[in-house]
């Protein structure tokens, strides 16, 4: 429906700022379409913790350190508090933590 649109927009918004060096506008939408997902799915939904390790990744490919520090964190407290068990997720922000 029109929310996944809205989602969708939001991300290739963010993307677009990034491939023009657009760096605060860029984070600007990667949480607006972050906080999209977990508006839609939840905050333990798959597709969210998938969002917020892209936002990570994308924030320390921009010198952001601080705010992908954050992130990470924000995923681990949600994988652990609820006991959620995905594997790919836990490797991607080992990957990230190095």
């Amino acid at each position: 429906g029109n929310e996944n649109l809205r989602t969708r927009a939001l991300h290739l918004i963010a993307q677009s700022h990034l491939e023009l060096n657009a760096k605060n506008e860029a984070i600007t939408y990667y949480q607006k379409w972050t906080n999209q997902l977990k508006n839609i799915y939840g905050e333990t939904d798959i597709k969210y913790l998938e969002g917020l390790i892209e936002y990570a990744e994308k924030s320390q490919s921009m010198n952001r350190h601080v705010e992908a520090e954050t992130l990470m964190s924000l995923v681990q407290n949600i994988l652990e508090t609820n006991q959620l068990d995905h594997q790919h997720i836990q490797d991607k922000l080992n990957e990230l933590g190095r």
